[in-house]
């Protein structure tokens, strides 16, 4: 596999050319038909990713593939893939399901950011935390399967997505504000652990008939409601 490696300032270009894009991203610069980043150090291109290596961990900064059903590798050349970086498919309107490996332990700030094309995401058991802003208006994503590890879903991370259910796993400790906000759609929200923090308006503007249900063994939950939403045990109907 062809493999192209750029030292310095100027970065993986972006191509712009049959994309969906209508402007660079925030902080990227455009020349011609290519949006690019300034940072320093060392990023390589290998097949549809541009990424950075440290202590033989790769973390994936930018996909220029085609778009589809994709698979993101657990390995780049022998190295395991254990970050997706921040804006790494930043308004990748051609990206229609995406598969996070196990390999994977956090997914940046924005890294799903305005992906309208997107519909299913499936995030590998080892991921532990899912950014600020991750897959924000993704209106087209319908289905969404949180590995058993995430403790944390940062604030915005799934605003204003096609969302009709969500199970949230028994790891996870914290929700940030508006995580869930403006997924209109979204009638149920299924707990399986204990009532984690929550910041303010995680779940506002869902589905008229939105609830949440928890476990019999959860504890931190009230019914008939917790905090402004309705909840009660998921035995109960």
């Amino acid at each position: 596999m062809m493999k192209k490696s750029i030292i310095g300032l100027s970065v993986c270009l972006w191509l712009m050319v049959g994309s969906a894009w209508a402007q660079c991203p925030d902080g990227s610069t455009q020349s011609g038909d290519y949006c690019f980043t300034e940072l320093g150090g060392e990023i390589t291109k290998s097949g549809d990713y541009c990424y950075t290596e440290s202590g033989g961990e790769i973390t994936i900064t930018r996909y220029t593939g085609p778009g589809g059903n994709v698979a993101i590798p657990d390995t780049i050349g022998g190295m395991p893939v254990v970050a997706i970086g921040e804006s790494a498919f930043y308004k990748c309107s051609s990206l229609t399901e995406i598969t996070i490996p196990d390999s994977v332990t956090s997914i940046g700030d924005k890294a799903f950011l305005l992906s309208g094309g997107l519909t299913s995401v499936t995030i590998g058991n080892s991921v532990t935390s899912i950014g600020d802003f991750a897959f924000y208006q993704c209106n087209s994503l319908t289905s969404v399967t949180i590995g058993n590890s995430v403790t944390s879903i940062g604030d915005l991370a799934f605003r204003r997505c096609g969302l009709t259910e969500i199970t949230i796993p028994n790891s996870v400790t914290s929700i940030g504000h508006d995580a869930f906000r403006g997924c209109y759609d979204l009638s149920l929200a299924s707990f399986f652990g204990n009532a984690p923090s929550m910041g303010a308006d995680a779940f506002r503007d869902a589905a008229s008939d939105f609830k949440i249900c928890y476990t019999d063994e959860s504890t931190g939950f009230t019914t008939p409601t917790w905090g402004i939403y309705p909840a009660a045990p998921c035995t109960a109907g």
